[in-house]
């Protein structure tokens, strides 16, 4: 795979999609609320939370199965939440045609951007990539504040279970000890 490149987007006032309102979609529509962005999920079926985020008008909800044409607007991202293969062949078609930012829930192959591990405090943000494969596991986070977290990734190569770690600026883990 070649070199990722580590970045935070300023989703203020753009245009996502979110397709699919199961948990996995529930998640990125809480991050994408957060950052401000201007979210329309679409699905036939909806979770509570998103029923909620709707209804206080924190995004748009569209409850219908997605279409093609969907994908003619002028998306800034789109996230695909879903299991049907079938869809998510035609929004990563679409998506790459239109040069539009795809993640696909668990199917690195259709997606041109990852989602990362997060741990915030305050106004840091640590994010962990891994190059969206590999075997899920648990970091235990030490903040050096007395508060601890611990964040699902998957696979980074070389690290084991009670390893400690320094992340440098660029997102590259080593391991000391």
């Amino acid at each position: 795979m070649s070199e990722l490149f580590p970045v935070f987007l300023k989703l203020q006032g753009r245009r996502v999609l979110v397709a699919g309102a199961g948990a996995v979609a529930a998640g990125r529509v809480r991050q994408l609320v957060r950052a401000r962005a201007r979210v329309t999920v679409i699905s036939p079926g909806v979770n509570g939370q998103l029923a909620r985020l709707a209804g206080a008008r924190r995004v748009k909800l569209v409850r219908r199965k997605l279409r093609r044409s969907d994908l003619d607007s002028d998306w800034f991202a789109v996230f695909r939440a879903t299991d049907d293969p079938a869809v998510q062949k035609m929004v990563a078609q679409a998506a790459r045609r239109r040069r539009m930012l795809l993640n696909v829930a668990d199917q690195p192959q259709w997606c041109n951007f990852y989602m990362p591990a997060l741990v915030r405090r305050g106004d840091l943000t640590i994010a962990i990539g891994t190059g969206g494969g590999g075997e899920s596991w648990t970091i235990h986070l030490g903040m050096g504040d007395g508060n601890y977290s611990n964040i699902q990734v998957k696979d980074a190569s070389g690290i084991r279970e009670g390893d400690v770690v320094q992340v440098d600026a660029n997102g590259n883990i080593t391991r000391i000890r």
